[in-house]
């Protein structure tokens, strides 16, 4: 009866630690978007109270709202990557509108609205919001490779990850493959893509290979984090975050020619300096 007792609770422990991880990486899987957190102001810099605040998704026309709390603060939170327009209006006041707020997933978009005394059917429009650069929500590294850069930068694998070897704090040796972030190991690294753990964890000596191979075609952008990783981040000591392209309001595609043979490469330097031909 002994032996069968302990077993039970053996049995029990390891489905406890089962759900406790399942329940870690559901919570991990989550975060595949951006935020947009920000305060509403009077035109003396007062904060304004229950304003309403809606979000639009300027490639979809999707709404959100939301009212401004007592702090005169409102936040967006998991938002899909792309340009949004948020708007701000209370009785009393000109509704504000801010275009082209950018949000890049695992980033936080902080926005300053200050309301001008009027009728809330006049409306003050800017066509583009200046977003700050540094990074003031959190203390993480983060650097974003958007949809544009991973299209218009030069990519011979068409593999988007490679952009990461360019970030700071990574380094490549000379005539390899294999990366590293702050000199850590391969392993030091978790990549996610959609929120799922998609890295190598059995053979993982780069830190960027992922076994989901990544292309240029089902990749909408990516974060890498190189430092101080929150709370909402998977394991290790670098996370990156891919997410697939999002849909629009309008059908869109693209082709490529990926042309490669021996006919346009040049001799290399020993076989030069033997005389070898090509």
């Amino acid at each position: 009866m002994a032996k069968r007792s302990l077993g039970r609770l053996l049995l029990l422990v390891a489905l406890g630690a089962v759900a406790c991880l399942v329940e870690m990486d559901s919570a991990y899987a989550q975060v595949v978007g951006g935020s947009i957190t920000g305060v509403v102001e009077d035109p003396t810099g007062a904060v304004v109270v229950a304003a309403k605040v809606t979000a639009t998704d300027q490639s979809t026309n999707a709404t959100q709202e939301t009212k401004t709390d007592e702090r005169g603060v409102f936040a967006f939170t998991n938002l899909r990557f792309g340009r949004y327009q948020v708007t701000a209006e209370l009785s009393g006041f000109r509704r504000l509108v801010l275009s082209n707020v950018v949000v890049e997933v695992g980033q936080v978009a902080r926005l300053t609205m200050r309301l001008e005394l009027g009728d809330i059917s006049q409306q003050v429009v800017v066509a583009e919001t200046i977003q700050t650069l540094v990074n003031t929500e959190t203390a993480e590294l983060k650097t974003t490779v958007d949809r544009r850069q991973i299209l218009d930068l030069p990519l011979p694998t068409r593999n988007p990850i490679d952009l990461a070897r360019l970030m700071p704090g990574v380094t490549t040796p000379a005539e390899s493959s294999t990366s590293f972030v702050h000199g850590l190991r391969g392993n030091a690294t978790n990549i996610l893509q959609d929120g799922i753990n998609v890295a190598d964890n059995f053979v993982k000596t780069s830190a960027f290979f992922a076994i989901s191979a990544p292309t240029v075609e089902n990749t909408g952008e990516f974060t890498v984090s190189v430092g101080t990783l929150g709370s909402d981040s998977g394991f290790g000591a670098a996370q990156v975050s891919i997410v697939t392209p999002r849909g629009q309001n309008a059908f869109h595609g693209s082709t490529f020619w990926f042309h490669r043979n021996d006919i346009l490469n040049a001799n290399d330097f020993f076989a030069n300096l033997r005389g070898d031909p090509k």
